[in-house]
């Protein structure tokens, strides 16, 4: 490494040589050139990085930047010429960096599309931002800024390994990449890059956790973000597409920001309404009933409330940072005005001035960092105090432990005076209800709408405990049961339902590993959805739920039921729980599903509710449920010579089953 110094000869240099083990060469040699010249000799397992697009790479990551042009050797290949098989090549030097640093340059001299190239360039995605924010400070701190809100969210986004943060530069030099101490973890998709003159070149992440500037930047960018997000507001097409990618992640700032959590949730949860209404689920009701400036309103509503909260807490901020600033002024004026004094009257020499002067500095810097520490600590321990809030929340269930339910072939579930009531519920949903359900019986359950149909079989399956009564399996209160093994002896069928983002033949097995493909096959033509499912494309691999993958299958309500039932199968459970299981389904389907009714239930016990009265004859047993408590009981038959309740409900439903006096069977 032969280079000149300024004081020596003209033709004089020194030669630098080391092997980068720890020491090194110099002598004196002669140089005509002015200049310093480097010389580096790869090791041979090292060669790859002798490769073009190597280098490239390094110098594009870590002196882009640099305002002296960095060239490279490079061989350019040109088109064959006529007659010519091989193409021909020449090396000429080629300048690798851009050689200018964005963030540098006034704004006002950077045009939109220079913003959204340095944001591809700096992020590697290929879509533009949404917004960005570009400022220069100088004050009680100096740095620069440009951030970035992207359009998409990363892939990693959730991932919980993965470091997300700006790139730090310290004047003007790289120092890291995702250094996430500057913005809090809820910001953590905001790409762009920070470069700062208040820290020193050597500084390593440790150093940065424990720096009084890197806090007093947290707190100034974290401020510079959400303003930024207040102008996104305005514009409600890219605020809607922001909500929709980063909206769950921004939701973790009332955690971090414990003391108005409550206040900016609320805001949120309007929001989030409104971004949950613009599914397919919602949109035939938007459009038929014009909901669309209603919602609007709602939405605007929301993020005026939203706005206008991050205004008031930006404030505190600010007012915090004018009483830290002139506080901080007071004492340092004070300091320095009596050390001048003291000098002044000879009461001081020059050295001790600066000792002084130095020491009021560094306790200046001390205390700062003192308040700073306590106001992280406090910022953690209520982090950590909502995390124990919900670790601590009192579990209702014996879930992991309680008694093992003893091996038998044969269950008898008994509900002995059972009531219960809704928190907050002014009444009972239901009233001293005593009920058996006898092995490898068919019970039926009817009543009208908000009877406590859906109650009962939660109390059954142990969902919900009786506020008063007991449930009882095979004679033994189910709460000395653990739970997890008591949930074991159902399979259910319920109103609503969820579809994994997996294959058909995971979610009917409700697992990706061990599948036994023949019982789902099996259980999937019990179900009648054989033909539906082998017609597909990719038969039973084929993959549900559009949130994920963009080829899902799409399935009608009453198809889903059919799924759901497969899956029921599937569990072969001693016990089958089947809540309104034919409502969405046609009358071809749910005749031949009453039909099938015997084997999917052969051996094992089931309940089954319905409003359709004419689908419960299969069934050995009915109950009618009206004010809260079992009116009736029997047969169908039984019940219809009664004359009672459940008679007149199934005369009221055979109307529109007769045609010419005659029954529509």
């Amino acid at each position: 490494c032969p280079f000149k110094s300024a004081k020596a000869a003209a033709n004089e240099a020194v030669r630098w040589e080391s092997t980068g083990e720890g020491t090194y060469t110099s002598e004196t040699i002669t140089r005509e050139a002015r200049g310093t010249s480097i010389t580096l000799h790869l090791k041979p397992d090292c060669e790859d990085f002798l490769e073009t697009w190597t280098v490239r790479s390094a110098i594009t990551k870590y002196s882009d930047h640099i305002s002296v042009p960095v060239m490279l050797w490079e061989e350019k290949y040109e088109e064959p010429k006529e007659g010519e098989d091989k193409p021909t090549s020449t090396w000429d030097w080629v300048q690798v960096n851009d050689a200018k640093a964005l963030w540098t340059v006034n704004p006002r001299e950077v045009t939109e599309e220079q913003y959204k190239e340095f944001y591809k360039h700096l992020s590697h995605d290929f879509e533009d931002p949404l917004t960005w924010a570009h400022n220069r400070v100088e004050g009680e701190l100096e740095y620069t800024s440009l951030l970035y809100v992207p359009t998409r969210a990363p892939w990693d986004l959730y991932t919980r390994d993965k470091v997300h943060g700006l790139k730090l530069f310290v004047q003007r030099v790289f120092i890291m990449d995702e250094a996430e101490q500057f913005l809090p973890n809820y910001l953590r998709f905001i790409r762009g890059l920070v470069d700062t003159n208040d820290l020193p070149l050597n500084v390593s992440r440790e150093l940065l956790q424990e720096s009084a500037v890197t806090q007093k930047l947290k707190r100034a960018l974290t401020k510079r973000v959400l303003g930024m997000l207040g102008k996104l507001a305005e514009d409600k097409e890219k605020y809607a597409i922001f909500w929709k990618n980063f909206g769950n992640v921004l939701k973790e700032g009332p955690v971090e920001d414990f003391s108005n959590r409550e206040e900016e949730a609320e805001a949120e949860r309007h929001m989030e309404y409104i971004s949950r209404c613009s599914d397919n689920a919602a949109a035939k009701d938007i459009r038929i009933f014009g909901l669309r400036p209603w919602l609007q309103s709602v939405y605007d509503k929301a993020m005026d409330a939203y706005v206008s909260f991050q205004n008031r807490v930006q404030k505190v901020f600010l007012a915090g940072k004018i009483v830290d600033v002139v506080l901080t002024f007071c004492c340092n004026a004070a300091a320095y005005a009596y050390l001048i004094a003291m000098v002044l009257d000879d009461k001081l020499t020059v050295a001790e001035f600066l000792l002084y002067f130095t020491a009021v500095s560094g306790f200046t810097q001390w205390v700062t960092g003192i308040l700073n520490g306590f106001y992280t600590l406090h910022s953690q321990s209520v982090d950590i105090s909502t995390v124990r809030e919900f670790l601590e929340f009192p579990e209702p269930f014996n879930l992991e432990s309680g008694e093992n339910i003893p091996e038998s072939d044969s269950f008898v579930l008994t509900l002995e005076n059972v009531s219960f009531r809704y928190p907050k519920a002014e009444k009972d949903t239901l009233i001293n209800i005593n009920l058996t359900l006898h092995n490898g019986e068919k019970l039926a359950v009817v009543g009208l709408n908000g009877a406590g149909k859906t109650t009962l079989v939660k109390l059954m399956c142990g969902f919900l405990d009786p506020t008063q009564g007991r449930v009882l399996l095979n004679g033994t209160d189910i709460r000395k049961f653990n739970r997890q093994q008591y949930y074991g002896l159902f399979s259910a069928v319920f109103q609503n339902f969820s579809l994994l983002a997996t294959s058909v033949a995971a979610n009917v097995a409700q697992s990706e590993e061990n599948i036994d493909m023949n019982r789902v096959r099996r259980c999937v033509e019990l179900a009648g959805f054989k033909q539906k499912v082998e017609s597909l494309p990719q038969g039973y691999e084929s993959k549900l739920n559009r949130t994920v993958y963009e080829d899902a299958v799409m399935f009608s309500g009453g198809e889903t039921q059919r799924l759901m039932l497969a899956r029921a199968l599937y569990k072969n459970a001693p016990i089958i729980l089947l809540d309104e299981p034919t409502a969405a389904l046609d009358p071809l389907a749910e005749a031949d599903m009453y039909q099938k009714y015997d084997s999917l239930s052969d051996g094992k016990s089931s309940v089954y509710i319905s409003h359709r009265l004419a689908s419960t004859r299969f069934c050995d047993r009915i109950v009618l449920i009206d004010n809260a408590s079992i009116c009736e009981e029997g047969t169908h038959e039984q019940l219809l010579k009664a004359g009672g309740k459940y008679a007149r409900l199934f005369e009221v439903q055979s109307k529109y089953y007769k045609r010419g006096g005659g029954e529509v069977e």
